[in-house]
């Protein structure tokens, strides 16, 4: 099971995550807990991101919301899937600048860029938050 904050060595993050697709291609599992700030936050979702193009399965992508997203009823839960339908990667951002700018320009200049990758994570999210 891969949970960012305890598998990469926090003091040494700029070399553990150039090794995050090779970490994430050995994993089975990908628990994802889901607050309000969460899409917002661009190293979660391009951790997603990477484990659903390095072949993990979207089956093993395990979504907790947390309370503040919690969505238990019906109204709750279309309000997580707008937020999910609405993403957009250009919106999100990293703590540190430098790293901002360098996935994103990646994301860009991926195949179908920004579109494709919105598109991807968009969906993959909406079926999570139903499945959950």
């Amino acid at each position: 099971v891969w949970l960012d904050k305890v598998c990469l060595h926090q003091d040494d993050l700029l070399n553990n995550l150039m090794c995050l697709p090779v970490f994430l291609a050995g994993c089975n599992q990908l628990l994802t807990l889901c607050g309000e700030s969460y899409l917002g936050r661009l190293w979660c979702i391009v951790e997603i991101f990477v484990f659903l193009e390095m072949g993990g399965a979207l089956e093993a992508v395990e979504l907790r919301t947390l309370d503040c997203l919690n969505a238990r009823t019906d109204n709750q839960l279309e309000g997580l899937v707008s937020h999910f339908n609405n993403f957009d990667a250009r919106k999100a951002t990293c703590s540190i600048a430098e790293e901002n700018d360098r996935l994103l320009s990646i994301i860009e200049g991926a195949n179908g860029g920004f579109g494709a990758f919105n598109e991807t994570l968009g969906k993959a999210m909406v079926l999570l938050a139903h499945r959950e």
